[in-house]
């Protein structure tokens, strides 16, 4: 998705990415592949009703999985090494269905719910770019700017001066656009109030509904978009401060530090922060179709703000969960490449939230499902020992193209879905899978594999 204008937005943005952004090695190919297709892979191993007499079976009994994982793990060139001291979260469920799962695509229905949510009566307007301020607007932004680069350099920051240059020269670029800007920019600007709750042509490969409005704590925008690869909707709160809400993974030179250990000064409780977040999603008529994942804390700062002492709100994400059982979160959202021509581009289903002090900063829901048929009520699964000799064979082939010195943490081994997308078709099923979870990446799956039949899943293509 390629922006029209030049935004604030998308400028500090790019500050941040210059300094967390990594590559991640490609995969080899894997040598475990799905044994037949799907729907075979399904039908094979379908339970019938009342068989060996499991009905009342958790699945961690039925697959013999402990409460932890521990140990290590070292590729021939020892350049990769894997810790893996991790929990083995699994629902405390009995039976294990696969089912369709449908694209449900937003509707003007979705822009009146959400613009109510987030801006109540409020009147919107068509949202600003950078080439709509006002003369006065735009010196004030350079000003301010300006008084984020001073903070960014005397704060304590990475060690590492190519990074730190860069992140300046992103703060000098942004100030230069705005200064090309000033000799055309208006004295005045007259505000377009939105009259319709409609959709309009982006001139991209997506339709947009999009608006803006005042709120107690800054300027409140909201977007809604949907295309052939794309679908997702937003909100986010710019504070007069220009703070972004920023997880670990953000922060430069954390010098290993864990937010656990660190004060928090949100005035907001997790509990708070949860129920906050829970409150829309029922708004959302979503609370049976969405579940709290996780909850972590966020520092609320400037780009490149480096080293923190504090967090000071929550990122809260929620998850689809069908029958007790979760869609595993990962951070991945599709790919753009046309490697193989059944690549999956359609992101994975999640709704997110950073919550401050200033209440909910950020919202985010992107690529919207919901169950079709079942495919199967209840599905064999493959005992966890047998899952993790496939881990510990197939991951280190996965990475075997790492050259630099590279030490991975599995912290999290979770049973839960995985939407895959079935090959030559264009529809999805919601099947049962292994994830290992690291924050090599930020947090997300290094492996992750079919719980009925071993195989392994790409979650770059989606199955």
């Amino acid at each position: 998705m390629k922006p029209r204008h030049v935004t604030k937005l998308a400028v500090l943005a790019a500050i941040v990415t210059i300094s967390t952004t990594a590559c991640q090695p490609t995969p080899q190919e894997e040598s475990i592949k799905q044994k037949g297709n799907l729907e075979e892979v399904i039908q094979d191993n379908t339970k019938e009703e009342g068989e060996s007499g499991e009905e009342s079976v958790s699945i961690k009994d039925a697959v013999k999985a402990g409460d932890n994982s521990k140990f290590d793990l070292k590729s021939t060139n020892g350049k990769l090494e894997i810790q893996v001291d991790a929990s083995i979260i699994i629902p405390e469920v009995s039976k294990v269905p696969v089912y369709e799962m449908v694209r449900q695509d937003y509707t003007e229905e979705d822009i009146v719910t959400l613009s109510k949510i987030f801006f109540k009566d409020k009147q919107l307007y068509k949202i600003r770019t950078l080439e709509d301020y006002t003369k006065d607007e735009l010196l004030t932004e350079i000003e301010k700017v300006q008084e984020w680069k001073k903070q960014a350099e005397e704060s304590n920051q990475t060690k590492d001066s190519e990074v730190k240059a860069g992140a300046a020269d992103k703060f000098d670029s942004y100030i230069q656009t705005l200064q090309d800007l000033i000799p055309k920019a208006p004295d005045t600007v007259e505000r377009k109030p939105i009259t319709d709750n409609i959709f309009s042509d982006t001139g991209f490969s997506f339709l947009e509904f999009s608006g803006e409005a005042e709120l107690e704590h800054g300027v409140g925008s909201i977007y809604i978009q949907k295309g052939d690869s794309y679908c997702a909707a937003g909100f986010y709160l710019t504070t007069p401060d220009g703070y972004e809400a920023y997880t670990r993974s953000n922060i430069i030179d954390m010098d290993g530090a864990e937010f656990a250990d660190m004060d928090n000064t949100c005035k907001y409780s997790e509990e708070e922060a949860i129920q906050m977040t829970s409150d829309i999603i029922k708004q959302l008529g979503k609370e049976n179709d969405y579940k709290l994942y996780s909850v972590e804390p966020v520092a609320n700062g400037l780009p490149s703000m480096g080293k923190t002492t504090s967090y000071s709100g929550y990122q809260i994400r929620f998850s689809r969960s069908i029958d007790g059982i979760m869609e595993t979160y990962d951070i991945y959202n599709g790919t753009d490449s046309e490697e193989e021509i059944n690549y999956m581009p359609y992101g994975f289903e999640r709704i997110t939230f950073m919550v401050t002090d200033h209440g909910i900063k950020n919202f985010s829901w992107e690529s919207p499902m919901k169950p079709g048929k079942a495919v199967a009520e209840n599905v064999s699964l493959l005992e966890y020992q047998r899952i993790e000799d496939i881990f510990k064979n197939q991951v280190l082939i996965k990475y075997a193209d790492i050259e630099e010195p590279t030490l991975i943490h599995v912290k999290e081994i979770r049973f839960g879905f995985m939407r895959v997308k079935n090959k030559e078709e264009d529809d999805y099923t919601l099947v049962p899978t292994w994830d290992y979870i690291s924050d090599l990446y930020g947090e997300s799956s290094i492996l992750t594999i079919n719980a009925i039949d071993g195989s392994i899943l790409d979650r770059r293509y989606g199955y």
